[in-house]
């Protein structure tokens, strides 16, 4: 997953991550709000990962950023 991104809704938002490090994992997720993600949809993510790509025992940091809204061009 180095280098992808991908996508997914949560708690009434949009959430999308791409792969930033990988010692130890780490993933930046850009969501639309600018809010700190709740830990148990966090602690999902991370088994997820842990489970499709074999990182079981590793940490897995996640850093939240909110994505940028387009200003109106005046």
């Amino acid at each position: 997953m180095a280098g992808g991104t991908t996508g997914a809704t949560a708690a009434g938002g949009r959430v999308g991550g791409a792969a930033a490090a990988v010692a130890p994992p780490t993933f930046v997720l850009f969501t639309d709000k600018d809010v700190k993600l709740h830990f148990a949809f966090e602690r999902f993510l991370a088994n997820q990962i842990r489970e499709a790509f074999g990182f079981i025992g590793s940490p897995i940091w996640f850093k939240t950023r909110p994505r940028n809204k387009k200003k109106p061009e005046e």
